[in-house]
């Protein structure tokens, strides 16, 4: 029988089997085939990932060499495995959230227990995920029931830990900052750190330092002095020194910061106060990787001379009497210069004699134990008899030297690392130093760092590894080596490698603590994005607007900055109150309390409005009252004003400058002279708008608090203090609007005569047999 599950697998597998996937490659370079168990995928950018295609069993395969037949996935989910892992390469995803997708499809096929993938149930899948965590591993059921692999009704039921009932919100919001003994605790490991080093970022004659504390250290003050994404955006800075740019008598810091999340390269803000210890430790490092920054423009251009290579650091002159800088030196003889071996070092080259018999298919042994009997005696080659001790910086291309874990070996002393034949980049022989070189070079640059010179960290940023400002050697860095070879002071440290050092050291496990190697206890240690919380919250304490910190911290949305302040809600209130004006403040006050007191003392419900109190009950009796005014309220025999009412005075003194210019429209119009009903318009809009004009004056003038009325009748306002009852008037002085529009009228501006000046009037009457005269 059929099983349309096995059906739809074989072709899908099918499909993608038969399509051009020049982006992959296998571990040697050449097309992949479904068969493999590693594929590297290269994007338009020339980013190289490796990618795992067998299955997980918590073995860090980091050797393409360690991979074996045993390793391979069940068929026919080796395949399948294959064809996630090209669609998961279509998504717009970063490497490591990629690399997540994959790994939790590997770990489910990896898991089916000899059944097959069709024959899960919810219920094993979840517990399969009782103790890990579900969030990336759904992506792989939906890609399986999109194509019809499982059954429809298969989901994944994960654990979520997080807080539903908001009653841990504040705890986890305060667990995000770090501890502030921790900060103190940094401040003092930073001057234990680096008192060898001084403000030119030299080591002091006879001072100590730890690379690998000094580079946690500069983390950490970076971090501490702009908010940023310390392990993603401060391990790709590039060689420089800090910024100072100084105007009218303060001095602005900043470092050229590589773009991210679409920003292009910018020059990022650096805190004054901490601008001394980040110039330290930028001078410290920009000087201190020059020799793994020499190193890897070697790799990238082997055809330099020693000149240009060395350009930017002094050779000791002991070594510089046995180079020639007009050479094109060996890797070896580099390191030489660099100061990786003994002024004397010599390293055992294979002699004439023996290099003959090589070349005559000779075997080669290096002692009793190891000597192959069963060959005659002309083809065997003990290394151990009369081998030449050459000096290191004598080194030809063309000499050989034997590989192998021997005491006589010249791996250890050219390579500085033991030899594992298991786990090595080269079989253990004879090899030519050009050859040896060769090899090395295309193990570090393939295996370590395939996206040479460019190297990647845990996101997507990046950065040129011959102008790294973190630049530090294998051996300098006290840790597990990452790939084979990793200790060797010809290996460069990589980006990601850098990231993850600098996060286990800020931890709190006691053995790679730095609080503990200094004597603080481990449970200071913290996270590199507590301090970006940190550094958020402070600026925000500093009063520095959402936006600017948006900014500064690398960010699009001002509304993600919100999750970075974890200022105290009081404070925040306090400072929405500081922020409101004073006289603002005591205008809102004034209203209102006088709103009161009408409330009280006329035992009648009074209302606030745009431009005081309003004493009609509107419950009762809504308005209905129209005025020609912007403000509403004007003139209603209801209305009540507030002396020193700011924003009423405002509202009322805008209104009164745009009435008056409707008064002067009206009054330029030639058809006041004849129309009787723009003149009454004319009289009463001028009286209405004088009263404006004074009530403004009286609410300045009044004592603040004091209610203003306005009667009509008497042509006065009444001014009242309601805390004591005490009452004035001011009177109304009225105008003589006879007097007014007949000087209007009377206007030469408004004659007959000005017809015959408006020349567009006079063709247009022309048009329809009409004069000025006819009118």
């Amino acid at each position: 029988m059929i099983n349309k599950y096995l059906s739809n697998l074989n072709a899908l597998v099918n499909t993608y089997k038969n399509s051009s996937l020049p982006q992959f490659t296998n571990h040697e370079g050449y097309k992949v085939s479904f068969d493999d168990l590693v594929w590297y995928h290269t994007n338009s950018e020339g980013r190289k990932a490796r990618v795992l295609c067998c299955v997980h069993d918590g073995i860090r395969r980091q050797h393409d060499r360690s991979l074996t037949n045993t390793s391979k996935l069940p068929s026919p989910y080796d395949h399948l495995l294959k064809v996630f892992i090209i669609d998961v390469f279509n998504l717009e995803k970063s490497a490591a959230h990629r690399s997540t997708l994959i790994a939790e499809a590997r770990y489910i096929l990896s898991n089916l227990s000899n059944a097959h993938l069709y024959t899960l149930t919810t219920n094993i899948l979840t517990s399969l995920y009782h103790d890990r965590n579900s969030d990336h591993a759904h992506y792989f059921i939906h890609f399986c029931k999109k194509h019809k692999l499982v059954p429809s009704t298969l989901n994944l039921i994960g654990k979520h830990n997080r807080d539903r009932t908001g009653e841990g919100t504040l705890k986890t919001n305060l667990e995000k900052l770090p501890n502030e003994s921790s900060i103190i605790a940094l401040g003092d490991i930073y001057t234990k750190v680096y008192e060898s080093v001084d403000d030119d970022g030299n080591l002091c004659p006879g001072g100590l330092i730890d690379v690998g504390d000094a580079f946690v250290i500069a983390m950490c003050c970076l971090a501490l002095g702009s908010p940023n994404r310390a392990k993603a955006e401060q391990t790709v800075l590039e060689k420089q020194k800090l910024k100072k740019l100084t105007k009218d008598g303060k001095t602005v810091h900043s470092l050229v910061w590589k773009g991210s999340k679409g920003f292009e390269d910018n020059r990022k803000h650096v805190l004054s106060s901490m601008a001394s210890a980040i110039d330290k430790c930028v001078r410290f490092f920009s000087r201190f990787g020059e020799p793994a920054r020499i190193l890897n423009s070697f790799y990238a251009n082997p055809n330099q001379t020693l000149r240009i290579l060395t350009k930017e650091i002094e050779i000791d002159p002991q070594r510089l009497s046995n180079l020639d800088l007009d050479n094109i030196p060996s890797m070896f003889q580099l390191g030489y210069a660099l100061g990786f071996y003994k002024i004397n070092q010599t390293v055992d080259v294979i002699n004439d004699s023996m290099k003959h018999r090589l070349e005559n298919g000779a075997v080669v042994y290096t002692s009793a134990q190891s000597k192959p009997f069963h060959c005659d005696a002309i083809y065997q080659v003990n290394l151990s008899h009369h081998p030449i001790k050459k000096p290191i910086w004598q080194l030809s291309q063309d000499d050989l030297v034997y590989i192998g874990q021997g005491k006589d070996a010249a791996f250890n002393t050219l390579l500085g690392y033991s030899y594992n034949k298991e786990t090595s980049f080269i079989k253990n022989g004879a090899y030519t130093i050009s050859e040896l070189q060769t090899l090395w070079i295309k193990h570090y640059t393939t295996e370590y760092i395939p996206e040479f010179p460019l190297c990647y960290g845990k996101s997507e940023n990046f950065v040129d590894m011959r102008h790294a400002l973190f630049s530090i050697l294998g051996c300098e860095m006290p840790t597990t080596p990452s790939f084979s070879g990793g200790t060797s002071f010809y290996s460069p440290v990589s980006i990601s490698k850098l990231e993850a050092y600098f996060n286990n050291r800020l931890g709190k496990n006691k053995q790679t603590s730095i609080f503990s190697k200094y004597g603080y206890c481990p449970s200071l240690g913290l996270t590199s994005h507590q301090l970006r919380h940190y550094s958020n919250t402070l600026a925000d304490l500093s009063h520095i607007p959402a936006s600017f910190i948006t900014a500064w911290s690398g960010r699009k949305n001002v509304r993600h900055t919100d999750t970075y302040i974890h200022t105290d809600d009081g404070f925040k209130s306090e400072r929405v109150k500081a922020i409101l004006s004073d006289d603002a403040s005591t205008a809102i006050s004034i209203r209102i309390k006088s709103l009161q007191e009408v409330s009280e003392s006329t035992n009648i419900y009074a209302t606030e409005t745009s431009t005081g109190v309003c004493s009609q009950n509107l419950i009762v009796s809504p308005c209905d009252y129209l005025n020609d005014f912007i403000s509403q309220c004007f003139l209603c025999p209801e209305a009540c004003y507030i002396a020193g009412d700011d924003k009423a005075i405002e509202l009322l003194e805008k209104d009164c400058q745009y009435q008056k210019r409707r008064l002067e429209l009206v009054s330029d119009d030639a058809r006041l002279k004849s129309s009787n009903a723009m003149q009454q318009w004319f009289k009463i809009h001028f009286f209405n708008t004088e009263v404006m004009s004074s009530l403004i004056k009286v609410m300045k003038d009044s004592p603040q608090g004091n209610t203003i009325r306005y009667a009509r009748s008497a042509s006065e306002f009444r001014i009242t203090d309601i805390s004591s009852g005490d009452r004035h008037t001011v009177k109304f002085e009225l105008p003589n609007l006879d007097h007014k529009l007949d000087l209007l009228i009377k206007d030469t501006n408004h004659s007959r005569n000005n017809f015959e000046d408006n020349e567009d009037l006079s063709d247009l009457l022309s048009m329809f047999g009409l004069s000025s005269e006819d009118l």
